[in-house]
């Protein structure tokens, strides 16, 4: 029950900054058609409109810097605590394949026939299927996943 908590926690958080991030490129696109649109205007409204497109601007530069101020340190634990699980993730599958490789040089050419197909079983078993961890069922976190 705990894992559903902290799972919840911990995406609720992730959407959380995704909806502000999304909120300021919304913000940006609106001002950005403000902007491309001041020519439509009178000359005298020229400079009223454009006065309110730069406080919106700052506005929208102020909420971005808030944001980046709230959220810098957590996402950076966040993204260090990514790159190690990554790195024992790739460590797991690179001692899993190495499984077929001690099979490979055990001298299996000097057993009988019967006990070298053994092992070639498990080389095989060992390069087709090696441990891997998914997202979900969904995606493999495997070595060819991050070299490609």
């Amino acid at each position: 029950m705990a894992d559903i908590y902290a799972s919840v926690t911990y995406t609720s958080v992730d959407t959380f900054i995704t909806v502000l991030v999304l909120h300021a490129c919304g913000q940006l696109s609106n001002l950005k058609d403000d902007l491309r649109n001041t020519h439509l205007c009178d000359r005298k409204d020229f400079q009223a409109r454009l006065k309110k497109i730069i406080e919106k601007h700052n506005y929208i530069v102020g909420f971005a810097e808030t944001v980046e101020n709230c959220f810098n340190v957590m996402l950076l634990i966040q993204m260090l605590g990514f790159i190690v699980q990554l790195c024992f993730q790739c460590f797991q599958a690179i001692m899993s394949t190495d499984i077929a490789d001690a099979a490979y040089n055990c001298e299996w050419y000097s057993l009988p026939p019967k006990d070298a197909r053994l092992l070639i079983i498990i080389m095989c078993r060992a390069t087709a299927m090696p441990l891997k961890i998914t997202a979900g069922k969904f995606c493999w976190f495997t070595v060819l996943l991050y070299t490609q």
